[in-house]
């Protein structure tokens, strides 16, 4: 896979979000839906623990030099947008 791919970012997310859900699936979360989209929004897991609380997680990655904190790199944007998910989603 070469650098100047123009899926090289989509690749590396869909890695990092399978390596999220085998990581959950490891503990007492349960994946209930994976790239859950309202319209035009979309959050990449929504998870669920003991059949109650529910996760909504947003899988960050970064390539190269750049350390950021995760959250630092989730905007007020793709925050509404998770809140809309949110409010939008069934109740499962």
């Amino acid at each position: 896979m070469g650098a100047s791919s123009g899926h090289a970012p989509h690749i590396l997310g869909g890695r990092a979000e399978r390596l999220a859900v085998d990581y959950f699936c490891g503990t007492d979360w349960t994946l209930v839906e994976r790239n859950y989209c309202f319209g035009h929004r979309e959050v990449d897991l929504i998870l669920q623990r003991g059949g109650g609380l529910l996760a909504f997680v947003e899988v960050r990655t970064r390539a190269g030099d750049r350390c950021n904190h995760p959250e630092e790199t989730v905007t007020w944007k793709k925050r509404g947008e998770i809140e809309a998910v949110v409010a939008a989603a069934p109740v499962c």
